[in-house]
């Protein structure tokens, strides 16, 4: 990586192999790799675009690595996640086509890295649609996560698809096979776009803002997404 002038370390001879990675620093890999092109600039708030970290944060998201974790904030500081960083250089690759061996086991059922991967995912492709349809981008709400999240776990354990009948407008869904995460958001999210109901609660000019839950078990995913 030195060598090719995607790092040089934190400091002078030392590379701190051990030591938490940043979103800014997940941000300048990809973009060092590719010859640190101009970003111009881009819709975050909290970065500097005259700051190296900052044209590192608008090329990803002018190259639809990340829309960020809200349509205005980067996090650079903050401590990138295995999820993040998978989802970044996937997209980075290109999206190519995934074969996964599931008799290992780092996929066991539930675990909750494969959660927030297929809800960073599924955020993704719905900001994708927004971006394609020229619409605002979707934020995601902290408590409407959580009323997500809480209502895929009563789905899971009543086994059925039933509306919470709560303060938000819901899509549901469910899928019987996908062993990991990026294969259940990307089959669940062209569920959702082949229903003429659910793609127009996806599209819809007055949300601004959603909250996506996912749960796994042995008879397959869960997956509500509540917008208002």
């Amino acid at each position: 990586m030195t060598d090719d002038g995607i790092t040089v370390g934190p400091l002078p001879g030392c590379f701190e192999p051990s030591a938490p990675t940043t979103r800014r620093q997940a941000a300048t890999f990809p973009y060092c790799a590719q010859g640190s092109p101009a970003a111009g600039t881009g819709p975050f708030i909290d970065v500097d675009v005259g700051n190296f970290f900052g044209e590192a944060g608008t090329w990803m998201t002018t190259r639809g690595i990340t829309h960020g974790v809200a349509p205005t904030t980067l996090a650079p500081g903050r401590p990138v996640t295995r999820a993040e960083l998978a989802t970044f250089l996937y997209h980075f690759a290109g999206e190519p086509p995934v074969e996964v061996d599931v008799g290992g086991n780092c996929l066991q059922a539930g675990e909750q890295h494969q959660l927030m991967a297929a809800e960073a995912l599924s955020f993704q492709l719905l900001n994708k649609l927004h971006t394609g349809l020229g619409l605002n981008p979707l934020v995601r709400g902290q408590a409407m996560d959580a009323f997500a999240q809480t209502w895929s776990v009563t789905l899971d354990s009543l086994g059925s698809l039933k509306h919470s009948g709560g303060p938000y407008a819901e899509n549901l869904g469910w899928l019987s096979n996908g062993s990991v995460s990026a294969e259940a958001a990307r089959v669940m999210n062209d569920l959702r776009l082949n229903s003429e109901l659910h793609y127009n609660t996806m599209i819809r000019h007055s949300y601004g803002e959603v909250g996506i839950g996912f749960r796994q078990s042995a008879d397959g995913w869960h997956a509500p997404h509540v917008f208002r």
